[in-house]
């Protein structure tokens, strides 16, 4: 069974979602805005529970997914590859390439202590809206990611959208917001289930809170170079570090 996981975001987005902290301008651009591209790699983490939407196996009648008592769990990193362009002074459009890897643990009397490990590519591509006011700014990025993992039987795709708010200052900026992940999840495969042996399953998952808050902080390095830091909490738990080369 190399499937029952992810909530990949994922994924890949979390790092793909961090706005440059813009301000807007009297002119379409001036010293305060970025530079229009940018060449980013990013690294992602995050945890979180899922809930079941749906779980049937061929030895048994019906869906299993309102069986009490199960917990679900679920750890991914991701590494990306961003490419960005300011088509706009409030317009950023992005897209991202990546692999992810992760873990997912099931424990229900029915199958207990099921671990699955997995990896895969993820990719996927977005759009951030950005308006500031002397030293403040608000963005919010929506994006759409794709997961192909390690098996043609699993699919994942996931939605995210991230508000933030922020304070820009003369050493970079910080911001606090969140994240909205709604996550599609289907996998399918064969397990060893103790007493019924070898057995084929089919099932759906869903992420267990769709929002999580998050802090984030953004610097330059000379002209060019912008580094982000970002953390997630609350029943999600998020971090993520990127560099991006902007020109």
């Amino acid at each position: 069974m190399r499937a029952l996981l992810l909530s990949v975001l994922i994924a890949g987005c979390a790092g793909a979602v961090h706005a440059d902290s813009p301000k807007m301008a009297d002119d379409t651009r001036d010293s305060r805005l970025p530079s229009p591209f940018g060449v980013g790699v990013n690294f992602y983490h995050q945890s979180q529970g899922y809930d079941l939407s749906s779980l049937r196996v061929n030895v048994l009648p019906g869906d299993l997914a309102a069986l009490e008592g199960i917990e679900i769990d679920n750890d991914v990193t991701e590494m990306n590859v961003k490419l960005d362009y300011w088509l706009f002074p409030f317009l950023n459009v992005f897209g991202i390439l990546g692999s992810v890897d992760g873990e997912t643990d099931v424990d229900t009397d029915l199958i207990p202590g099921l671990s699955v490990e997995y990896e895969g590519v993820v990719y996927g591509a977005g759009v951030t809206l950005a308006a500031g006011w002397e030293q403040y700014f608000v963005t919010l990025t929506a994006a759409l990611t794709e997961t192909e993992l390690d098996t043609s039987t699993s699919s994942v795709k996931a939605w995210i959208l991230s508000p933030k708010v922020g304070m820009a200052g003369r050493y970079g900026a910080v911001w606090i917001g969140g994240m909205y992940q709604q996550t599609d999840e289907k996998h399918e495969g064969n397990i060893t289930v103790p007493v019924f042996g070898r057995v084929d399953y089919n099932v759906e998952f869903e992420q267990k809170e769709s929002w999580n808050g998050s802090v984030g902080f953004t610097t330059g390095i000379g002209e060019n170079w912008q580094i982000d830091l970002e953390g997630g909490f609350g029943d999600r738990m998020h971090a993520s570090v990127s560099t991006t080369y902007r020109f």
